[in-house]
């Protein structure tokens, strides 16, 4: 894949998607508003419908359409380092293809050199807002300097806040983007076409999220730390223009994590999250638990609904050293 283009002054929109055309036809609408905006960068990770025709509807040619292969399941450090690379302007704005701009956005975002912008999860005035996290606006050349996105994490969670801390690594201003010139179009599904562990396939969609989170920042501050050292996933041209083209992924995985250190990761994980939906879990018996019982306990803990009485029972019983699989079985 030749990823040399000329880079000029400008601003590159940058986004991935998979399946999720409806989303990416409303958040087109609004980026197209923006003269600031010198080119659109769409990797389509292998649709199951062509998004071609949807593109065509804009009768934009700032949009450019790069569509990749033969890939069931959703990666997004994968897709937006290859967006990256197909940018070709000084300034990227990432922004996920269920995310409207609104006006105002780029008066009230003045990028200067060893400064960034992101969203911040903090700031939130409503569950919606938890999801305008992952829009960043930054230099290109200071994406690369870090290397992009970190590609040992492959499902949902912290590659975002990955990012951002090895920005600020780099001595990087860090700036939040205001709420109000974003906005993110709900839907549901998040994990759909993401490689869910069989373990973890009881477990509803939103609670995996926040479990897979916890479990990509273990491992990306362990054994899956990204730097300048990495390699990114190669591909291949199979039709390639300016303004579309196609590719296809090349050889074995560069960032593969092993099980061992997924499992020490999970374990991590599986005793954080429990801490977190159950006030009142001791710190030390759950410290005495191995991987395989925590993952028991857990989806035990889920499992007896929201009643207060019954989840501080069920946390009673835990502390007192009670059988798990007693516990995980009533």
């Amino acid at each position: 894949m030749n990823t040399q283009r000329q880079i000029t002054q400008g601003i590159s929109l940058i986004t991935a998607v998979k399946n999720r055309a409806e989303s990416l036809r409303q958040a087109l609408a609004s980026w197209i508003c923006f003269d600031e905006i010198s080119e659109i960068i769409i990797v389509d990770w292998n649709s199951d419908v062509s998004l071609q025709p949807l593109v065509e509807t804009f009768s934009d040619r700032r949009i450019r359409l790069f569509t990749v292969t033969e890939q069931p399941q959703w990666i997004l450090s994968q897709a937006y380092n290859l967006a990256a690379r197909l940018a070709s302007h000084t300034r990227i704005l990432k922004a996920d293809a269920d995310i409207k701009v609104l006006p105002g956005f780029f008066s009230r975002h003045m990028l200067l050199p060893g400064t960034f912008f992101c969203g911040n999860w903090r700031l939130r005035r409503n569950d919606n807002e938890l999801h305008l996290n992952g829009v960043t606006f930054l230099w290109r050349e200071d994406f690369f300097r870090v290397n992009g996105y970190n590609e040992f994490i492959k499902v949902y969670g912290w590659d975002d806040s990955d990012l951002y801390e090895r920005l600020q690594e780099f001595k990087l201003i860090r700036k939040d983007l205001d709420p109000d010139t974003l906005y993110h179009i709900p839907h549901s599904g998040r994990v759909k076409f993401q490689n869910k562990p069989d373990y973890f396939r009881c477990i509803p969609d939103e609670e995996f999220t926040s479990l897979a989170t916890l479990i990509n920042r273990h491992l990306a501050r362990t054994a899956g730390k990204w730097g300048t050292d990495r390699k990114m996933a190669t591909f291949e041209v199979l039709d390639d223009g300016w303004n579309s083209g196609s590719y296809r992924k090349t050889g074995e995985e560069p960032c593969v994590i092993s099980p061992e250190s997924l499992k020490t990761s999970e374990t991590v994980a599986l005793r954080e999250r429990l801490q977190q939906i159950g006030q009142g879990f001791d710190e030390k018996a759950l410290e005495s638990v191995n991987r395989d019982d925590l993952l028991s306990i857990y989806q035990a803990y889920l499992a007896v609904g929201s009643n207060p009485e019954i989840r501080k029972q069920f946390i009673r019983r835990f502390n007192s050293g009670e059988d798990i699989e007693n516990i995980a079985q009533q």
